[in-house]
């Protein structure tokens, strides 16, 4: 079976997933914002020290997707991963929960820097992460396995200033109404 483009509709963009090759190795193909090009089992996630005026850390989040190269995708299959990797919270091991029913890969999840479970994104640690997976419909597990993540964590450093605009104040008086302007400066959200 050949993979093409994969329509990603919630982003409103295509995904190339490894185009022309007969089959991906099982495990994740991620997607990082920076690339369209899906690499399988490698990660590169975005630290932005942010300096000056509004000071912080963000990450970016890529996308990533499940893939075996022995059981496709059929309806009534899920797969479930967990991050086994030394130093991660086994109470429980981060996991994720994905359908495995329709297309060529199973639904997407995004990729956070943690140790412990989150409910919207997959746990992951820079370095080597062992990922432990299973395919079931239902109750029956019809393929189990390990697989290796590699992350890699990019930093960088970029100033963040305020962000000012004019805004005009009125306020009523006793002889009429009365507006001043003044300038309010806040910290971008982003």
């Amino acid at each position: 079976m050949k993979l093409g483009k994969l329509l990603i509709s919630s982003l409103g963009m295509c995904l190339t997933l490894s185009a022309g090759l007969a089959k991906a190795e099982t495990g994740l193909l991620v997607r990082s914002f920076s690339n369209s090009q899906a690499k399988n089992n490698f990660a590169t996630i975005v630290q932005t020290q942010y300096v000056g005026q509004c000071p912080g850390v963000a990450y970016s989040y890529p996308e990533a997707w499940f893939t075996s190269d022995t059981t496709g995708v059929a309806p009534g299959l899920r797969v479930k991963i967990q991050n086994v990797s030394p130093g991660m919270n086994p109470n429980p091991y981060p996991y994720t929960d994905r359908e495995y029913s329709s297309g060529v890969v199973s639904e997407h999840t995004f990729l956070g820097i943690d140790t412990r479970h989150h409910g919207q994104t997959f746990s992951v640690q820079p370095g080597d992460n062992t990922l432990q997976y299973s395919i079931a419909k239902g109750a029956q597990v019809l393929e189990a396995g390990t697989f290796s993540l590699n992350v890699e964590l990019l930093s960088r450093i970029e100033n963040r200033p305020y962000e000012c605009r004019w805004e005009k104040r009125c306020y009523p008086t006793p002889s009429g109404t009365r507006c001043e302007s003044y300038l309010d400066c806040r910290c971008p959200f982003y």
